[in-house]
């Protein structure tokens, strides 16, 4: 690991006071790595409650999904603007469940990276295969189709992204890559980064999601080129994301 561990929880379409205080009572009784930084994404409905929770132990927090305009007559929408009014810090662009089931395309997904850093949140950037694209050896190309479709079109502000690898056909099917898979992506996306953006290109944080759980936690976060973790359902049980923290940590 070459960069500060970053572990993040997102929670999906999951959450509930009991949740929330679930968290609470789990932090209080827990003795948090000072060397691993830690990143709650809960539904956005929840979200001003868990920051007073995380912000007592130095935890960040951050949305899910926000629109590209700041204010306007969009029913239903969030933008980064109020994120940040309510102490969200980080903005989760382009996970493949909103790039599949809301067809967010590369021209919507980069609008919402730029006014995630016009509110001066973080963007966390998800990239990840199909099934079918491994299957026809596609990962790379498909990775490296959706770093530089964002890059392009953003400029600069590129230069704020974390990276998340996932590769879709692991999320919440306890099927994680394996070792040898999850390093030489995340070798490959490392020298894309590096063309891409050549002075911070190895600054950038890669993390890796997809069904990472405390018991695989040393394994996936000890391989080269991976900086923390994108946890989904592992994140709703606090005993299983405390664990994969401690994990981190050790590293």
């Amino acid at each position: 690991m070459h960069h500060r561990p970053l572990v993040v929880a997102n929670w999906k379409m999951n959450g509930s006071k009991t949740l929330i205080s679930d968290l609470e009572i789990g932090l209080g009784s827990s003795v948090l790595p000072s060397t691993v930084d830690i990143v709650l994404l809960p539904p956005s409905v929840y979200l001003a409650e868990v920051v007073m929770v995380a912000q007592q132990y130095g935890i960040q927090c951050g949305i899910q999904d926000s629109y590209v305009e700041e204010k306007g007559a969009f029913t239903g929408e969030i933008s980064a603007e109020m994120v940040k009014d309510v102490g969200g810090e980080w903005a989760l662009i382009g996970h493949s469940e909103r790039r599949e089931y809301f067809s967010e395309d590369d021209d919507l997904l980069a609008r919402k990276f730029e006014a995630a850093v016009r509110a001066d949140l973080r963007p966390i950037l998800c990239v990840g295969e199909s099934l079918e694209d491994r299957a026809q050896g596609r990962a790379l190309e498909v990775v490296k189709k959706q770093l530089n479709s964002i890059a392009d079109r953003v400029g600069p502000s590129f230069s704020r992204a974390t990276v998340a690898y996932e590769p879709i056909w692991a999320i919440g099917t306890d099927q994680a890559a394996t070792p040898d898979q999850v390093k030489d992506m995340h070798i490959a996306i490392r020298r894309e980064l590096e063309e891409i953006d050549p002075s911070n290109g190895p600054q950038h944080r890669l993390l890796y999601g997809g069904s990472m759980q405390a018991a695989n936690a040393s394994t996936l976060l000890s391989i080269d080129e991976v900086d923390g973790g994108l946890i989904g359902g592992a994140s709703l049980d606090m005993g299983e994301f405390l664990g994969i923290i401690a994990k981190a940590g050790e590293q």
